[in-house]
C-alpha cells in the first residue's frame, strides 16, 4: 500500500458542486497519478465515493475516501488485511482494486478502484424497468462467474458474505456485471466460520446460526435473481428482521418468488435456496441448463411475465394489533449482542420474555427484574403511543457506538456470561436441529463485539443522507427530531429531507465547526446525540 506519512494529500479550497464545477480537481495523491473531482457519486456511513482520474492510464477512476477516525486499531488492521485481499483479486466480474493510501492528517484512508459507470444493479432495475430474459441470464452468469472465482481462491475460498443487487455494479455501456463492496468478505480458513454479518434479506438460514461456508453467496444470489426479475426486494412483504427470520427459518420463500411465471427461472432460484447440504455451488449453477440460451425461443427476447402478489396467508407482524416488535442490546464490555424478537400482547408477559432470554443466552438470573423491566417500558411505550412497530420510533438511542440504530436501547450487563467460542462445535453437530423457544421468538441476531457493529453500521446507506438522495424516511425523522432539539428551532416531522432539513444540517455543521455541505454522516449523527438540547424559540 502506498503511504503518505511523509507525502500527505495536498487539497484545493472547496468550490461546490453546481454541474460546471463538478470537473474541478479538489485533491491530488501523494505521488500526483490520480485526482479526486468534485463530483460525489455515492456515500456510507464511513464511506464516501467521488469520480477521480487516473493521470498514467487516462481514465476515470473511483476515488473511494473512507474515514478511519472512529475505527478501533482493530478494525484498522482488519481493513488493510482486506485490502491485502483485494490486491490480489483480478476477474472481469470482480471490481478492480487500483491503489490505496492513507491520510494520517485527516484519519482517512483513500482506496482507488476502477469506476463502474452504470451503478448498483438494484439502482439499474430501477431505471430500466423490466429486464429481458436474456439479459436477466448474462448478469447471472456473470455474478457465478465472479463467485466461482472467490470460492475457488487458494490456498483459502474467499466469501462475500454481502452479496445484494446493491453490492452488484454495471457497465451501462457494456452490460457487464461486477461485484464490489468486500467490507464483510472474509478468507475461509477453516470449515466453517461463526460470525452472523450481512443483509437480513439476503442471508441463508446457517448464517443465522453463525456457523456457514461459501454457499451462503449462493443462497444470497438466488435473492438477488428474484429481485432481478420482479424490482422486488425479497421478504419485502416483512415489515421487520423478527419476521424475516421466522419465514427463512421455515423454509418460506419470498412471496415475490411466487409472482414469477416462468416454471424455468423458479426452478433455478430454488436450486440456489435449497438447505445447505443440497444447495449447489457456483460452479454447479454456471453448468447449469439455465444458461443454455436459445436465440429461437421468444421468450428469452422478452421480459418476464410476473404476476399481482398474491395475499400472504400470514398476517404481517408489523400490522397485528397484538404483536410488538422489540429489540434490545446486551453488552458486558466483551462482546455486544443486539437481540430482536416479537412481542404477543395476548400470550406474553415482560417475566415470561425476560426468564425465556435468561435462559436461551446463559445470563445471570439475578437480572431477570432488571430485562423484564426494560421490555415492559418497551411494550407500554408502543401500546400507548400507538407505534406497533418500533422501526417508527422517533427518537435515537445512544449504543455506545454513536449510531442512530433502530428501536435499540443498551443494558449493561456487567455480570453477563457469555457464550462460549466452543459453541461453534455444538452447532456443527446440530445445525438444523429444533431451536429453543426463545430463539423462535428472537431473530438472534448475534454481534459478536462492537467492531463488528461498527463494520455493519459502514455497510449502511442509511446513516448518511442528503437532500436529493433516496432517505429512510424514518432516519430523516428522527434527524429532524435531534435538529430541532440541539438547535431550539421547531422542524416539521414529516421524513423528508428537503431545503429546510439541508438548511438546519449546515447550520447545526456550522455551530460545531465542521464544513456545512449538508450531508448527514456517522459523524453528524453522533454530534447530535451527544449535542445537549435547546429550549425551542
Amino acid at each position: 500500500m502506498d503511504s503518505s506519512s511523509e507525502d500527505e494529500l495536498s487539497t484545493l479550497p472547496h468550490t461546490g458542486t453546481s454541474a460546471d464545477q463538478k470537473s474541478e480537481i479538489v485533491e491530488v495523491s501523494p505521488k500526483g497519478r490520480f485526482y479526486r473531482f468534485n463530483d460525489e457519486l455515492g456515500c456510507g456511513a464511513f464511506k464516501v465515493v467521488f469520480r477521480g482520474f487516473d493521470n498514467d492510464q487516462g481514465c476515470e477512476i473511483a476515488w473511494n475516501s473512507i474515514n478511519l477516525k472512529n475505527m478501533s486499531s482493530h478494525d484498522r488492521a482488519h481493513i488493510s488485511e482486506e485490502l491485502k485481499l483485494n490486491r490480489r483479486l483480478k476477474h472481469p466480474n470482480i471490481v478492480s482494486f487500483i491503489s490505496a493510501w492513507t491520510n494520517p492528517s485527516k484519519e482517512e484512508l483513500v482506496i482507488i478502484t476502477e469506476i463502474v459507470t452504470g451503478g448498483s444493479l438494484k439502482q439499474y432495475l430501477k431505471k430500466i424497468k423490466n429486464p429481458r430474459l436474456r439479459v436477466i441470464k448474462l448478469w447471472c452468469k456473470g455474478i457465478l462467474s465472479g463467485l466461482n472465482y472467490l470460492h475457488t481462491q487458494s490456498p483459502h475460498p474467499i466469501i462475500h458474505r454481502d452479496l445484494k443487487c446493491a453490492n452488484v455494479l454495471i457497465m451501462s455501456n457494456t452490460g457487464d456485471v461486477k461485484i464490489g463492496d468486500f467490507g464483510l468478505s472474509t478468507l475461509m480458513q477453516g470449515k466453517m466460520q461463526t460470525s452472523v454479518l450481512g443483509t437480513p434479506e439476503y442471508m441463508a438460514p446457517e448464517v443465522y446460526k453463525g456457523y456457514y461456508d461459501t454457499k451462503i453467496d449462493i443462497y444470497s444470489f438466488g435473492m438477488c435473481v428474484i429481485e432481478m426479475c420482479t424490482l422486488k426486494s425479497p421478504y419485502s412483504e416483512c415489515n421487520n428482521q423478527a419476521m424475516i427470520y421466522k419465514k427463512v427459518m421455515s423454509g418460506e420463500f419470498p412471496a415475490a418468488l411466487l409472482q414469477i411465471n416462468n416454471p424455468q427461472v423458479v426452478e433455478f432460484i430454488k436450486k440456489c435456496l435449497l438447505p445447505y447440504e443440497q444447495r449447489p455451488t457456483a460452479e454447479d449453477l454456471l453448468n447449469d441448463k439455465f444458461f443454455s440460451i436459445q436465440e429461437e425461443d421468444d421468450k428469452i427476447h422478452h421480459s418476464l411475465s410476473v404476476v399481482h402478489s398474491p395475499k400472504s396467508n400470514k398476517s404481517s407482524i408489523s400490522s397485528s394489533m397484538s404483536i410488538i416488535d422489540v429489540s434490545l442490546i446486551i453488552n458486558d464490555n466483551r462482546e455486544t449482542r443486539q437481540i430482536s424478537f416479537s412481542y404477543s400482547l395476548e400470550n406474553d408477559t415482560p417475566e415470561k420474555v425476560a426468564k425465556e432470554m435468561i435462559e436461551e443466552l446463559k445470563l445471570d438470573e439475578n437480572l431477570l427484574i432488571r430485562v423484564a423491566n426494560e421490555i415492559e417500558s418497551k411494550v407500554k411505550h408502543a401500546t400507548t403511543e400507538g407505534l406497533i412497530n418500533f422501526q417508527e420510533y422517533e427518537t435515537p438511542i445512544q449504543t455506545g457506538l454513536g449510531l442512530p440504530l433502530r428501536c435499540i436501547s443498551p443494558i449493561d450487563l456487567d455480570c453477563a456470561d457469555q457464550l462460549s467460542e466452543s459453541k461453534a462445535d455444538d452447532l456443527a453437530d446440530e445445525e438444523f436441529k429444533e431451536i429453543s423457544n426463545f430463539a423462535k421468538k428472537s431473530s438472534m441476531k448475534t454481534v459478536r463485539s462492537e467492531n463488528d457493529l461498527a463494520k455493519m453500521a459502514m455497510m449502511s446507506s442509511i446513516l448518511c443522507m442528503k437532500k436529493g438522495a433516496e432517505n429512510d424516511r424514518g432516519a430523516v425523522k428522527r434527524l429532524q427530531c435531534l435538529l430541532s432539539g440541539a438547535l431550539g428551532q421547531p422542524l416539521k416531522v414529516d421524513g423528508f429531507f428537503g431545503k429546510k432539513v439541508e438548511a438546519q444540517v449546515k447550520l447545526f455543521q456550522e455551530t460545531i465547526g465542521v464544513r456545512p455541505d449538508g450531508i448527514v454522516n456517522n459523524e453528524i449523527w453522533e454530534k447530535l446525540m451527544a449535542y445537549p438540547k435547546q429550549g425551542l424559540s
